[in-house]
């Protein structure tokens, strides 16, 4: 979070599983920074990484969405370019593109070979979006939404804004679970 906006409005949602589902209430934790949470139980063995983002996308109360992940990091010389674009932008515009960074030991897993220099992998994703476009999250597991975007008529920028993503820097037992 330290890489955030000191006046984003941040929403957390927790993730357990349990034997019911349920979603709890938005807890109002702070003013500045505003930071609000809220927890969603899943079914054992029903997780959807598609409905976790969409209880998230709920809790939004301004129209520009911009998602991030607890093992995700912003530049935060970026915050200002990003707060620019997201007044700046025409209403034919449902969707703001960046670029995920990310390094990864999954190589040296699978061909027992480590890259000295490091392995990394750049991903293009609709990081900032309106809700006011009706998009919704799909897909239980690498779930999207610029499809959905498009598809109801707007247009989605590409940036130079990065995010830089630690979630595969992991053992060959954590990646194996990760897979799993």
């Amino acid at each position: 979070m330290s890489t955030l906006p000191i006046d984003a409005e941040v929403n957390i949602l927790i993730n357990e599983e349990g034997k019911e589902e349920s979603l709890s209430e938005i807890a109002e934790l702070s003013d500045y920074p505003k930071l609000r949470s809220r927890t969603w139980t899943y079914k054992h063995g029903e997780f959807s990484f598609a409905e976790a983002r969409n209880h998230a996308h709920d809790m939004a109360s301004h129209d520009w969405v911009m998602w991030m992940d607890c093992d995700e990091r912003l530049n935060p010389a970026q915050h200002r370019d990003i707060r620019h674009l997201a007044e700046a932008l025409p209403p034919g515009f449902g969707g703001i593109m960046a670029m995920q960074v990310s390094m990864r030991t999954i190589a040296e897993h699978f061909t027992g070979r480590a890259n000295e220099r490091g392995d990394y992998e750049a991903v293009g994703q609709c990081r900032l979006y309106r809700k006011s476009t009706g998009a919704k999250w799909f897909g239980r597991c690498h779930e999207q939404i610029a499809d959905v975007i498009e598809h109801e008529g707007y247009r989605l920028l590409p940036t130079d804004i990065t995010i830089t993503h630690s979630g595969y820097i992991l053992t060959k037992e954590e990646l194996t679970r990760k897979l799993d």
